[in-house]
């Protein structure tokens, strides 16, 4: 079959869509499945080391975040004699650096003390503080579907125009 000048465009990038919206599931179910299964790790009272403030390296002209700071939280936990530590919150979201997260972050951990953390029983260095899924996590792969239906119906319309 040969595409007319009309077509090629549709086809290519409907291909290009359905590539990248493969990619993005793939990898949108590989988070969302690990924060659900987070729910299931045991806990371990930890003990917060740092809250610290780190500027994000935004090139130029690559849009705008509210705050170009993240907070960076370290904790460190005992499983059985062996002592780890973490900096992992929980793989329900991407921190983006707004305002609220940044907040949220030294409203909640600011206070360097005992904190609840779950683990990994399989890989006991893997942590996080907040166990789950968020909203983020389902919106994520509703994305991704969606990538992957706008290249298809753009492949399609491609083929039969």
């Amino acid at each position: 079959m040969k595409l007319d000048d009309a077509q090629a465009p549709l086809v290519v990038f409907g291909g290009l869509l359905i590539a990248f919206g493969i990619s993005s599931l793939i990898k949108q179910l590989y988070y969302l499945r690990l924060a659900i299964r987070t729910q299931s790790w045991k806990k371990v009272v930890g003990h917060l080391i740092a809250v610290a403030d780190r500027p994000l390296n935004l090139a130029p002209g690559r849009g705008r975040v509210p705050n170009p700071t993240v907070a960076i939280v370290r904790y460190h936990y005992k499983v059985g004699d062996a002592n780890y530590e973490s900096s992992a919150i929980g793989y329900h979201g991407v921190w983006k650096g707004t305002d609220a997260e940044y907040a949220h972050v030294h409203r909640t951990y600011g206070h360097h003390g005992p904190v609840n953390v779950w683990y990994d029983p399989d890989q006991p260095a893997r942590a996080v503080l907040e166990p789950g899924p968020g909203a983020s996590s389902y919106v994520r792969v509703g994305i991704s579907l969606a990538l992957l239906t706008a290249g298809g119906i753009l492949l399609a319309l491609g083929a039969i125009s």
